[in-house]
């Protein structure tokens, strides 16, 4: 294993020049004053090369506010509530599943969820009686993976319930 580190550890400069990486503390070739944004779901595509003016995502890392001249990233996303800022200020809430978002140098931005729907859209009644559902199938679950699986599905119903609060 610290062979495999060494090899990286040698090859990642000449990665690095090879590809043009920016980093946090370099500045991009031409400032840019907005987001080209495609955000989609296997169902349905919400933006396809739009300009926007910001984007607040969650994930694995935590909450991500992303802008023009924004440093390339990756990112996983958590069930929550996605928002996309227009260029005129107005607000876009969507809750979203899980998914990819990348972040590029050119200040274009692809999210890919796995689900998502807007905000607006969410029955808080249907919420409701799912979480309970599945809290009650997590304290039935028997062996481990049935406990794993049940507290994915309760984690995903609180989100959901936390996103319908917060319309």
């Amino acid at each position: 294993m610290a062979a495999l580190r060494s090899v990286f550890s040698l090859a990642r400069p000449c990665l690095i020049r090879s590809v043009g990486v920016r980093r946090m503390a370099e500045k991009a070739d031409e400032k840019k004053d907005s987001i080209l944004l495609t955000f989609g779901s296997p169902g349905e595509a919400f933006y396809n090369g739009v300009e926007v003016s910001s984007v607040d995502a969650v994930t694995m890392a935590g909450h991500v506010g992303l802008t023009p001249n924004h440093v390339p990233t990756l990112g996983s996303l958590v069930p929550s509530i996605l928002s996309v800022f227009d260029k005129d200020g107005r607000e876009s809430k969507y809750f979203v599943s899980s998914g990819g978002l990348t972040v590029n140098f050119d200040s274009s931005v692809q999210i890919l969820a796995e689900e998502a729907v807007p905000l607006d859209q969410l029955d808080a009644q249907a919420i409701k009686t799912g979480a309970e559902a599945a809290r009650a199938q997590l304290n039935s679950a028997r062996s481990d993976r049935e406990q794993a699986e049940a507290q994915i599905n309760v984690s995903a119903w609180d989100a959901l319930a936390v996103a319908v609060g917060k319309q």
